[in-house]
């Protein structure tokens, strides 16, 4: 049983993330999800709240309804692992730059570098094979984040080509892949 930390970032795609938080909840996981701005405008939070038996995580630092266990620090100590799906440019952009500008981008930041970090992109072709997004990508794989394929195909927005999110049986198989790695790391 992992504590795993799903952050949700603003793609259609993010429809994908409930069903990844139910299946990995099924499977005994602990999942925290934080939701950016973005993925509450395609996804409902409650969603998540249900399937992770938990309240989604939403803003930093959110007035009356703040916990101190929503809190950037408190996230990254508990985590064993950071999942994000879909990973859209802003957040890998924001990664790679060490931005640190909403709960998502900050737990990422804050997490101890041993803590295994696993991005599975979603986004439109040509932003997905623009460099700049190339080359945070490969600023992320260098520092250690494990960055997934997209898959090809047809893409929301119309066009074909590379930039789906992977399925969530693929992603299930990394995280779980990772979770053993690190595991046998520690043990090590």
């Amino acid at each position: 049983m992992a504590k795993i930390l799903l952050g949700v970032c603003g793609s259609i795609a993010a429809f994908k993330a409930v069903d990844l938080a139910s299946k990995l909840t099924q499977e005994g996981h602990l999942v925290r999800a934080i939701l950016t701005q973005n993925a509450q405008k395609f996804i409902s939070p409650l969603s998540l709240d249900y399937v992770c038996r938990q309240k989604a995580v939403l803003a930093q630092f959110s007035g009356a309804d703040f916990r101190l266990e929503d809190d950037h620090i408190a996230l990254a100590d508990w985590a064993d692992i950071l999942v994000v799906a879909p990973a859209t440019a802003d957040i890998l952009g924001k990664c790679a730059c060490g931005i640190a500008d909403d709960v998502l981008s900050t737990v990422a930041l804050a997490l101890d570098m041993r803590i295994p970090r696993l991005f599975a992109p979603a986004m439109n072709h040509r932003m997905y094979a623009h460099p700049l997004v190339q080359k945070n990508i490969r600023t992320l794989r260098e520092l250690g984040y494990h960055i997934l394929p997209t898959s090809s195909g047809h893409l929301a927005c119309g066009h074909q080509g590379e930039g789906r999110l992977l399925e969530v049986p693929d992603i299930l198989q990394s995280i779980e892949r990772l979770l053993e790695e690190a595991e046998n790391s520690i043990e090590s």
